[in-house]
């Protein structure tokens, strides 16, 4: 007889990391939204400068 368990818990944990994946790709540029806005206050000629690296982890969260 197989285990009836096995499906729940491998969808368990596809849905964990999918979930998890997603929560530090957003902490993620939110920090980075934060740094890139206290730079602009300081220094704002090298704002360009510091939106180059953020926006591709933006657009795919498996890029982090």
């Amino acid at each position: 007889m197989p285990d009836l368990e096995a499906p729940f818990w491998g969808f368990m944990g596809a849905s964990f990391a999918l979930i998890f994946s997603n929560m530090g790709a957003a902490y993620g540029t939110g920090k980075s939204g934060i740094g890139i806005s206290t730079l602009g206050v300081n220094q704002p000629e090298l704002i360009m400068k510091s939106i180059v690296p953020v926006r591709p982890h933006a657009c795919h969260p498996a890029l982090d």
